[in-house]
């Protein structure tokens, strides 16, 4: 019997506050869906920086700190006036470029009394926020959206989902599709036929990118499968599982049923899942879909993917949890090859950006 040696990884949360945890800074993050940015003051937090988000008059999302340099009050719990934040702890005022435009107690303002504020963009569903040297935000770096707006494919937002857990964590579980038979068991193997754990994996790395491919052969979709991809159920088909990671936050998961004669694409769907470090142990998971098939009842698909959501959020905080409460080590295999790939890469870029 063939053995192989276990790789031994360390824990990933071994800091116990955000100031000590590193994220790639000069990039763009999705800080929120566009519809949850308005006339309403939103917060949140994001690589550790606390945020507070709303939309001018005009329409143009505002991204700024959300503490008051004061003393400290957020700013996200204080008030939206005529496109200026007025803190709701002593009536600073802010206006969308992080500038204090008035104090009431005093006529003079000082010039260190201003907020920090963050580039920002929309692309697709979200709304972007560039987190490092603003004099590096570039809108062509702006990651691809070339899953949507296509020919004859449905789009749709579907939601962000919070997760108490490392967003390396998050990458793991999405670059893993092994654990899809145990955590979620029926939606993807094929009763004994295929089984996706031991179906080849195909990987093709590249600068901050990771693809990996399965196929799964005479693949028979039935029950939530087969009306989810609205295929015949029962049919023979390849089933073709695709992900896609550009690092740190965007990841895309494609699936594929395929007419094996003729090579056919019988039903496509393709859901862009970003990642989102929020701290040390937080992070968000937000979620979007393009179909090739016309989209069911939104509140129902929802409901669907939110079910799945959940298992990998469980699956997630414990081991978080885990981290937290043992310190590890992890005891890796040959499946976290990838994974373990990701969490290097993504520590190159912190390095690249760190001053000679």
């Amino acid at each position: 019997m063939n053995t192989q040696t276990p790789i031994i990884a360390r824990p990933l949360h071994v800091v116990p506050n955000a100031a000590n945890q590193e994220y790639p800074r000069n990039c763009w993050y999705i800080v929120a869906g566009r519809d949850e940015v308005g006339e309403k003051l939103l917060g949140r937090q994001v690589c550790g920086d606390r945020l507070v988000m709303y939309r001018k008059s005009t329409g143009e999302p505002v991204v700024l700190s959300d503490w008051c340099p004061h003393r400290g009050f957020k700013l996200s719990e204080s008030r939206l006036v005529n496109d200026n934040v007025v803190c709701g702890y002593h009536g600073m005022t802010f206006n969308s470029d992080g500038k204090c435009v008035h104090i009431p107690s005093q006529s003079t303002i000082p010039n260190v009394m201003k907020v920090r504020s963050y580039p920002v963009a929309e692309k697709s569903f979200w709304v972007w926020a560039w987190m490092g040297d603003p004099e590096k935000a570039d809108l062509d770096l702006l990651p691809e959206s070339e899953f949507f707006h296509r020919p004859n494919y449905e789009d749709r937002y579907l939601a962000i989902l919070p997760m108490n857990g490392n967003f390396q964590l998050l990458h793991d579980n999405l670059l893993d599709a092994t654990h899809v038979s145990y955590l979620h068991e029926g939606l993807v193997d094929n009763e004994g036929e295929d089984d996706i754990a031991t179906v080849k994996m195909k990987v093709d790395y590249g600068k901050n990118f990771i693809r990996t491919q399965r196929d799964l052969h005479n693949y028979r979709p039935k029950g939530d499968v087969a009306q989810m991809f609205q295929v015949e159920e029962g049919r023979p088909v390849l089933r073709r599982l695709i992900t896609e990671h550009h690092f740190p936050c965007t990841c895309v998961i494609i699936n594929q049923l395929i007419d094996p004669e003729t090579d056919e694409l019988l039903s496509e769907q393709i859901a862009t899942l970003p990642v989102v470090p929020a701290s040390p142990d937080a992070c968000y998971h937000f979620a979007a879909l393009s179909t090739s098939y016309p989209a069911p009842q939104l509140e129902a698909e929802i409901a669907f993917y939110s079910s799945i959501l959940s298992q990998d959020t469980c699956a997630i905080e414990y081991s978080q949890q885990w981290a937290d409460e043992t310190g590890g080590p992890e005891i890796s295999i040959r499946q976290d090859e990838v994974a373990i790939r990701s969490r290097r890469m993504i520590a190159e870029m912190v390095r690249a950006e760190q001053p000679d």
